[in-house]
């Protein structure tokens, strides 16, 4: 048996922290780093795949998973609306999929006949064929019974007390290269600096460092920007 989970980027630490404690024994492959080390993993017997949709969508223009390795038992699709506005080759790295099965999870239905159309266009494109041009409600019932819904209120005894949630990210090739850099002018600053090196001198140091980590200074992007960004356009969506 072989599962796919596609997810955003910041959300895959999250899910390998999940399988984890849910299904210790089964085999995890997580899809990421460079070209050759996400060509080994894809290589790799595993039960479970889990990449995000960018990675996904990349390795599939250049050939990496090959016919045979497209298909899965089951694939989820996790907070799929938040990528429905990204670029079209990961909708398109979507549809090349097959699967027996296929889950999508997201924090909220879509509000309107598009989201509609998008979100079980990927999931059950034989009905949608012939929903296009349907009106909001007639597209909720027809999809109705391929839904399960909880909401809080419903759920409310059984969710766990409110906590902080920690997401570790990695650093993409941009980023990393970048935080080498200041880290080498820095330890060089220091140096020079040598017996006259202040806790000022190291605290200004580390800044330097963080800001790095939170986004390049030139492009104003990274891997926190866009996790962010999927964060806010999840609880904006519900």
């Amino acid at each position: 048996r072989r599962a796919m989970i596609v997810c955003p980027e910041g959300a895959r630490r999250q899910w390998v922290g999940n399988l984890t404690h849910w299904a210790p024994s089964l085999l995890l492959t997580v899809v990421c780093g460079d070209n050759m080390q996400r060509q080994l993993d894809w290589d790799t017997q595993a039960h479970i795949y889990l990449t995000d949709f960018l990675t996904l969508a990349k390795d599939i223009e250049n050939g990496f998973l090959t016919k045979d390795k497209l298909a899965f038992d089951i694939l989820v699709l996790s907070n799929l609306l938040t990528v429905r506005f990204q670029t079209r080759e990961i909708e398109s790295a979507l549809r090349m999929l097959s699967a027996e099965r296929r889950w999508a999870l997201t924090g909220s239905l879509p509000g309107e006949p598009e989201g509609w159309l998008y979100l079980f266009g990927l999931l059950t494109p034989d009905r949608v064929r012939s929903a296009t041009g349907l009106t909001l409600p007639d597209l909720q019932k027809r999809f109705s019974p391929y839904v399960l819904r909880r909401t809080k209120v419903e759920l409310a005894d059984k969710l766990p007390r409110q906590m902080r949630h920690e997401i570790w990210l990695d650093l993409d090739d941009h980023q990393a290269q970048a935080y080498q850099d200041v880290l080498k002018e820095e330890r060089d600053r220091l140096a020079k600096l040598g017996g006259s090196v202040a806790r000022t001198h190291l605290a200004a140091a580390v800044d330097r460092l963080k800001q790095v980590c939170n986004f390049t200074p030139e492009l104003l992007d990274s891997v926190k920007v866009r996790a962010l960004v999927d964060l806010v356009e999840e609880v904006s969506a519900s």
